[in-house]
């Protein structure tokens, strides 16, 4: 298996990600083409820069009208790390009908801090929106995936800090800065990136969070911002004392996202080391985050396919009982709940005690989750209460492998190890539809690629 580390003890931001991954071998030019396919201006340059005597990358937008800003931001926050967040006037402006315009950003993606100014220069995309450009941008299944569900992890961070209302759809909500074009660059770019260099399974070191205070128009916040901090529930996070908002809502949601284990660095074998520069200039702290790709080496006397309790393995059951409800709701139901950010739903046929048949209908949520959902029960069904009780999950591990085949890319799921692999069922359906082929010939297919690469 090939296995990708993070050390992230300088924190992590989406464009240090993405400057690693470059450091690493990945290559700019097909990232760049998918800018173009996805209607972005403009280009991603990278340049060698040395960190406290390391040799690392450090990511360059070059707009259509050539000027050149950092992607991660200007630098104007560096000097003052106290104040990470403190918003410049707006530059460079894109007026471009439909685009983003771009900021320039102090120290990395800010995520949701912004002046009243800054915010009056800004349309903002909605999530529905984001997903749509992802949708036409000609990625292959596996990054497309990643960079849906990065973006739908920054949505449910959002939508709790700021209430959105659970009875809301949320493919609605508004970004802000994650949803202009450096953050859309960063996200896509880092997805591409990380299929590029064959990376299986991504493992992260515990979080260093920076500390101090952040401006924003609604006021001074602590470090880490509000959505951070969402984004960072259930995982394993510190601070060194650095005064500087060191993860961002950006790098918080790739990492919460895309990093299946968090911890010390796994057993494996280095081959490709790359380092992301970021855009603070902290004395005694370089400001690096560091990839490290290479072959995994199962640990002496481990299981050959081990149960693994990833972070936040405590879920929420929720469940509600219904008798009276026009079965066309249901499937609405589980629409919503799924896009509330719901593990599973699932409802059973059950006889009701007035001898009528019902549904009984099970939720697994995150705790963070468990208010907006029940909110969900009580609004979209004709129940009167929710049960609810809190569950230990313990769960394989899993992995998205995407193959090769005559059909084109299809993702494999697997789950402690080849015994459980499974074709992902909407690639195969795509790919059927548009060859013209029997759904279950374009599954065959997938599964014998991916047995056929794991015996080599």
């Amino acid at each position: 298996m090939r296995l990708a580390f993070l050390d992230a003890s300088s924190g992590i931001s989406g464009d240090m990600l993405l400057a690693a991954a470059v450091a690493a071998g990945a290559d700019l030019a097909p990232i760049n083409r998918a800018f173009t396919r996805l209607g972005l201006e403009g280009e991603i340059e990278a340049e060698t820069v040395t960190r406290a005597g390391v040799q690392a990358v450090r990511l360059w937008f070059r707009g259509p009208g050539a000027e050149r800003t950092p992607l991660g931001g200007t630098g104007a926050g560096a000097a003052e790390p106290n104040h990470p967040h403190v918003p410049p006037p707006h530059e460079h402006p894109r007026d471009t009908p439909g685009q983003q315009p771009r900021r320039a950003k102090p120290g990395r993606d800010t995520g949701g801090a912004h002046s009243h100014a800054a915010e009056a220069a800004h349309s903002h995309r909605t999530l529905g929106e984001i997903l749509r450009i992802l949708d036409h941008a000609g990625l292959t299944p596996t990054a497309a995936a990643r960079a849906r569900t990065v973006f739908q992890a920054l949505a449910r961070a959002e939508a709790r800090v700021h209430g959105h209302a659970a009875d809301k759809p949320l493919d609605q909500l508004h970004f802000h800065e994650v949803g202009q074009d450096d953050a859309i660059m960063d996200v896509v770019g880092a997805a591409m990136a990380l299929e590029q260099l064959g990376v299986e399974r991504l493992q992260c070191s515990p979080l260093n969070t920076g500390s101090g205070q952040l401006t924003c128009a609604h006021g001074r916040f602590p470090v880490p911002a509000p959505a951070t901090m969402e984004l960072l529930r259930g995982l394993p996070v510190y601070s060194d004392g650095t005064a500087a908002e060191l993860v961002t809502p950006t790098g918080a949601a790739l990492v919460r996202t895309l990093a299946q284990g968090f911890g010390a660095m796994p057993p494996l074998r280095p081959e490709t080391i790359g380092y992301g520069a970021g855009s603070y200039d902290l004395p005694g702290h370089p400001d690096l985050l560091r990839l490290v790709i290479g072959r995994a080496e199962e640990a002496s006397g481990a299981a050959t396919a081990p149960a693994v309790a990833t972070p936040g393995n405590e879920v929420a059951v929720l469940e509600a009982n219904v008798d009276d409800m026009n079965p066309e709701f249901y499937g609405y139901l589980v629409e919503r709940a799924l896009a509330l950010g719901a593990l599973d739903i699932f409802s059973c046929p059950v006889q009701m005690k007035k001898n009528r048949p019902g549904l009984w209908i099970t939720v697994l949520a995150p705790l963070a989750e468990t208010d907006r959902l029940t909110a969900l029960l009580l609004a979209e069904t004709t129940t009167l209460g929710v049960r609810a009780h809190r569950a230990q999950r313990t769960v394989l591990e899993r992995q998205l492998v995407p193959v090769e085949t005559r059909y084109g890319v299809i993702r494999v799921k697997t789950g402690g190890g080849d015994a459980n692999a499974a074709p992902e069922y909407d690639d195969c359906r795509e790919a059927a539809l548009r060859a013209g082929v029997p759904l279950k010939r374009v599954y065959q297919e997938a599964l014998r690629v991916y047995l056929d690469s794991r015996a080599e």
